[in-house]
């Protein structure tokens, strides 16, 4: 699909290959801008709440005397609420970036600036290696937590 032939399969009803109305494609634009804003508002809330919960977990875990099953337990939870969200962005990201995808090709039918200036400036990938970052460093401090729980 190139950027002139946004008229094709819109869910606004347009004919094939026919370009809707410049109302049309803006109530369509704000539709995605609103769609792309909610997934990736989704992946924030669930990534704070979930990595809260693991770290939270981490303090029973740390206390003496538990059995290693016990902590192993927790330690598996805890891994889990880490790495669930980071499944979970990867498909809410997809749904975003195709609705910023398609605010740019209506930007550019409309002589329009907001995604198409922005889009190459801000790479997200800085951010998304943050998060593999911090992720890391929780799931080791839960696996050292875990071993040794084995070795005392």
């Amino acid at each position: 699909m190139t950027d002139g032939d946004v008229g094709v399969a819109t869910a606004s009803g347009g004919a094939a290959g026919k370009v809707p109305g410049n109302d049309v494609l803006i109530a369509e634009y704000a539709a995605a801008q609103n769609s792309a804003q909610h997934h990736e508002l989704l992946g924030w809330q669930s990534r704070s709440i979930l990595w809260t919960a693991s770290m939270l977990l981490f303090g029973p875990a740390a206390a003496r005397g538990l059995e290693p099953v016990v902590v192993s337990l927790l330690a598996f939870a805890g891994l889990c609420l880490l790495i669930s969200p980071l499944i979970w962005n990867e498909h809410l990201g997809q749904i975003k970036n195709l609705k910023y995808e398609r605010c740019r090709a209506i930007e550019a039918v409309l002589g329009m600036q907001q995604h198409i200036s922005t889009k190459d400036r801000f790479p997200e990938r800085y951010l998304a290696s943050a998060s593999y970052v911090l992720v890391g460093l929780l799931a080791a401090a839960w696996i050292v937590r875990a071993v040794l729980a084995w070795c005392h």
